[in-house]
């Protein structure tokens, strides 16, 4: 960018010195009739600032269609970053909500877990308790296997990039 920059300033301190030359020449022309080859070497001197001119507005259209390229190739990276980071922010919420899915039932298994305990300290299983327990830790089981396939999914989608460019 410092590059551009640097040129731009060039060009456009070439332009005022060609503009400068230019109006200094039309001022200080002698008439024609007066000194013919006085004309002919301002003709030679016409010429090669509108030589010039011509170079460096052609350096400056190639340096606007450098900067329109590099501005291309920059929206469309901030683009691709953009849709990456709400892909991110999407998996993140869905893993969030598998993970509080995953700590609801893990109290739900703690708490009747505790109830197994107290009715085997006391002699009496209930078939109901057992029950409970066991669909309990099934449930815990289900959120935690749906919360590691969340985070395997997310971790394959960023690998596939790679996977792919190493083809």
């Amino acid at each position: 960018m410092t590059e551009i920059s640097e040129l731009e300033s060039r060009i456009t301190a070439a332009l005022d010195r060609i503009r400068a030359g230019v109006k200094d020449m039309s001022t200080a022309v002698p008439a024609p009739e007066a000194a013919p080859v006085a004309g002919a070497e301002q003709s030679d001197r016409i010429a090669e600032l509108e030589g010039q001119l011509a170079a460096e507005k052609d350096a400056k259209s190639q340096l606007e269609e450098r900067v329109k390229a590099l501005k291309d190739r920059q929206d469309g990276m901030v683009a691709d970053l953009t849709a990456k980071v709400e892909t991110a922010k999407t998996q993140a919420a869905a893993f969030e909500e598998k993970l509080e899915e995953l700590r609801i039932r893990q109290v739900e298994l703690s708490e009747a877990s505790q109830k197994l305990r107290i009715a085997a300290v006391n002699n009496s299983t209930e078939a109901e308790l057992i029950n409970r327990a066991m669909a309990a830790e099934l449930d815990a089981i289900k959120a935690l296997r749906a919360a590691e396939a969340e985070e395997v999914g997310a971790i394959l989608n960023e690998l596939k990039p790679i996977i792919e460019g190493a083809k």
